[in-house]
């Protein structure tokens, strides 16, 4: 009789768990269908990557949902009063751009979620804005944040202060608890600048006597502090080389986790961190906490430095690339997806002269989204690495490599999966790529 009852019991709740699993499967079914008629675009079976421009979206009323543009398009104008302005420097950071024009001043545009337009507003643009009341000779857009030197020689920053980037107290991991993020620019210190680089969530500097400073996050050595301190929140004068003496430089680039600088002597130096050979030492080292030699001969004299997502490019003075880091995504033109030194770059048999590494370009998951551009001598941009949301310039999202024809440029700068260029009459900003919070600057 016991067994009969288990049996019956055992049938009953098997029948009763069976039907509980179809209609739990039939719910499944449901939901995937419905996600599939999504994402086909219901009735109409519309699946384009990009869709046709709406005429009905005017700078009053720009588009909420914009798609990504492949296709490189002038910028709204930075100054509709002012149309043939000239723009004298262009920098992208995470997700906005800024630029300074003839007369100082800097108009911004894209992301402000942390305020970092610097137009003392937290609202995103689609169009350039201006920053009031300053005049700016020199301008780096980094991480959600902006710094920037005014006609004084006196370091301004704006934006966001997770690691006190701004140079100032109380940033979101600091004991109060609050984020002090910035929508208008504040002064970082007292210390007079002639060049500035904004990084990651970090900032380094070069003081008019020549000396270099940083400030922000330092979780990989990339203030050069030979610190184990997470952050400094003012300048904060970058140690000397292991035995060697006081080091004097003439230019500055911050990156993701790794900062490189050119001494007055025309030495190379990085420090931060060595992952996927981000400081261009073949040493099996992951930090450098002070700045380290990159003592090849080959490298000539070098003039210019970019650091990137744990990756840096160098031009030298016959206007040859050398690059070498993180390469997993072609975004290098090189074979090997780690560059453990300096290796040469040859774009088309092209000189030089001008290098741009995107920042900020990890995803969650880890998977690489870093693209680089270049530009030639005779003011051609190639792209390279990925082109998920179109940030090399073409339609094609499969290729690693594009050249950007029909326009000439005068300056190039990218940032996290777009890019932008300024042309020859230095008249006109050109964008394309990612632009769900306006970073192409067009409103239309």
């Amino acid at each position: 009789m016991y067994v009969q009852m288990v049996k019956v019991i055992n049938v009953y709740y098997f029948k009763k768990i069976k039907v509980y699993g179809i209609f739990v499967m039939k719910l499944i079914f449901l939901f995937l269908s419905l996600i599939f008629l999504i994402s086909c675009g219901g009735e109409s079976g519309e699946s384009n990557t990009y869709k046709e421009e709406d005429t009905s979206i005017t700078p009053d009323n720009p588009d909420p949902n914009p798609d990504p543009n492949p296709d490189p398009v002038p910028i709204d104008p930075i100054n509709p009063d002012n149309p043939q302005i000239k723009i004298i420097q262009l920098s992208s950071g995470n997700n906005h751009s800024c630029v300074v024009t003839e007369n100082n001043d800097v108009y911004c545009w894209g992301g402000n979620e942390f305020g970092q337009l610097g137009n003392g507003s937290f609202e995103n643009s689609f169009v350039p804005v201006l920053i009031e009341n300053f005049k700016f000779k020199q301008i780096s857009s980094g991480n959600k944040f902006t710094c920037g030197i005014d006609t004084d020689d006196e370091a301004y920053c704006w934006g966001s202060n997770s690691y006190r980037q701004l140079g100032k107290e109380c940033g979101i991991i600091q004991t109060c608890g609050l984020e002090t993020n910035e929508n208008s620019p504040i002064k970082v210190s007292n210390i007079k600048f002639r060049q500035i680089s904004s990084g990651d969530d970090y900032v380094c500097a070069i003081s008019v006597d020549d000396l270099a400073y940083c400030w922000g996050r330092n979780t990989k050595g990339e203030l050069g502090q030979n610190s184990d301190d997470f952050f400094f929140s003012s300048p904060t004068k970058v140690r000397d080389p292991v035995l060697g003496a006081v080091v004097y430089y003439k230019n500055i680039n911050a990156g993701s986790f790794q900062t490189c600088a050119i001494s007055l002597d025309n030495q190379l130096y990085c420090w931060g961190s060595n992952k996927k050979g981000g400081i261009g030492q073949n040493l099996n080292l992951d930090n450098f906490d002070r700045p380290t030699l990159l003592d090849f001969d080959y490298l000539d004299t070098p003039e210019k430095i970019v650091s990137g997502t744990l990756s840096a490019c160098m031009i030298n003075n016959s206007q040859q690339l050398f690059c070498w880091g993180n390469n997993d995504v072609n975004e290098l033109y090189l074979s090997t997806p780690s560059i453990l030194e300096p290796q040469i770059i040859e774009i088309e048999n092209q000189n030089i002269q001008e290098v741009a590494l995107s920042l900020g370009s990890q995803n969650i998951l880890g998977d690489n989204r870093s693209h680089s551009c270049a530009l030639s001598s005779s003011n051609v941009i190639y792209c390279f690495g990925s082109n998920n949301f179109g940030q090399l310039g073409t339609r094609n999202l499969t290729v690693n490599r594009n050249e950007i024809k029909d326009i000439l440029f005068s300056d190039i700068s990218v940032g996290y999966q777009f890019s932008c260029g300024l042309n020859v009459d230095q008249t006109q900003v050109i964008c394309w790529g990612l632009n769900d919070v306006g970073q192409l600057g067009r409103a239309r």
